[in-house]
């Protein structure tokens, strides 16, 4: 299967210094939190197959397991977005924005 890639323009609800439940612990927002957040990724299917059953499950559910970057996160992180949210962009988009951002 070809890499798929994506673009997620979100606008977060958190304020900083704001306090929010995330897994039962209250934190604070410390990080500055931006009009509206660029996220770009691309799908990535897990190579554990313990993983599989699960990763089928949120697939079939409209979700897409993958790489995550942003001008927040430019390591990236691992997790899952609906398709609903995503748009599908080509592979040189992608390239080009991580071009722009990466210091």
């Amino acid at each position: 299967m070809a890499k798929r890639y994506f673009r997620l323009l979100w606008k977060p609800t958190l304020k900083t210094g704001q306090k929010i439940n995330w897994g039962g612990m209250e934190m604070d927002v410390i990080a500055p939190i931006t009009d509206q957040l660029a996220i770009y990724g691309y799908e990535q299917r897990s190579k554990h197959p313990g993983d599989k059953r699960i990763m089928d499950e949120k697939y079939e559910k409209g979700f897409i397991y993958g790489y995550w970057f942003s001008n927040h996160c430019l390591d990236g992180e691992l997790g899952f977005y609906h398709l609903s949210r995503l748009t599908e962009i080509k592979e040189q988009e992608f390239k080009a924005w991580k071009r722009m951002v990466t210091p």
